[in-house]
């Protein structure tokens, strides 16, 4: 059935979101070693947490306007 398929999927895209909580945690580990990191490293990684940041809140607007749009469908 295709909506079997879908809540699948949506059901395997929250465990994806889910994991995020541990590579946060996993990343502020890293960066509170002694020693950890150069000025010029700092910049790199703080420019792919901007990056990853900018991702995730386009992911909950868009997520946000799917249920939007589907909550009108069938009405």
């Amino acid at each position: 059935m295709p909506h079997e398929e879908l809540a699948k999927k949506v059901r395997d895209l929250d465990k994806e979101m889910a994991s995020l909580p541990q590579f946060t945690q996993d990343l502020l580990n890293l960066i509170h070693r002694p020693g950890w990191t150069t000025q010029h490293e700092l910049d790199l990684v703080t420019v792919q947490v901007d990056a990853i940041r900018q991702q995730v809140n386009s992911v909950s607007d868009h997520y946000a306007r799917l249920i939007a749009v589907a909550d009108k469908i069938g009405r």
